[in-house]
């Protein structure tokens, strides 16, 4: 069974956007990276899908500098295996 991961790209300091992994034989959809401070969310990245074993890469762009470093990362996806099922 494979994995999916997400990194931070560039320095940890000041990271320039986020690389989501996907080392599943399958494609996974609905890819959202979310950064979360004290439970709220405060920055939100969508994928749509990520190709089996590919990586996708967000760059925050102009928006680098409201990057905060400190915020819990929460990965979310849906297993493309489950599409149209139930």
């Amino acid at each position: 069974m494979g994995k999916v991961n997400m990194y931070w790209t560039g320095p940890a300091a000041a990271p320039t956007g986020v690389m989501v992994e996907n080392q599943q034989s399958i494609r996974i959809e609905d890819v959202t990276v979310r950064l979360e401070v004290g439970g709220a969310s405060v920055q939100q990245v969508r994928f749509g899908e990520v190709h089996s074993c590919t990586l996708d890469w967000f760059p925050f762009g102009a928006h680098q500098s409201q990057v905060r470093n400190d915020a819990l990362v929460v990965l979310q996806f849906r297993d493309a295996s489950v599409v149209g099922g139930g």
